[in-house]
């Protein structure tokens, strides 16, 4: 009797290689999916720190009447700064949304 290891084959080579690449791709964990949390708040620059500090990916400003952000109220130099202090906090914002016979509507499409 011959005492030396069989020596593998094409078939077990290539089973041993697709075992190797099953195992290291199973080591690897998929990305995880960070949903964007938000909050809807009326805008101050307080507000947009607040949702930055405690953690929100995301925020939301109402435009309803009597808000600084009150469809025919706001200016482009407020609209500016708005934007300006959004970008700079990193947070994703979503449009403006105003209320309108108790449904919510968007302004801006």
């Amino acid at each position: 009797m011959d005492n030396n290891p069989p020596t593998p084959g094409r078939r077990g080579f290539l089973a041993a290689g697709a075992f190797a690449a099953v195992a290291a791709q199973a080591q690897q964990r998929p990305a995880m999916w960070k949903p964007r949390v938000g909050i809807l708040v009326n805008y101050s620059e307080g507000n947009v720190a607040y949702a930055k500090q405690e953690g929100f990916t995301s925020i939301g400003f109402w435009a309803q009447p009597g808000s600084n952000l009150a469809p025919g109220s706001a200016t482009d130099a407020s609209l500016d700064k708005i934007r300006a202090v959004v970008a700079q906090s990193g947070l994703y914002c979503s449009r403006p949304f105003a209320t309108k016979k108790r449904w919510l509507w968007s302004t801006i499409r």
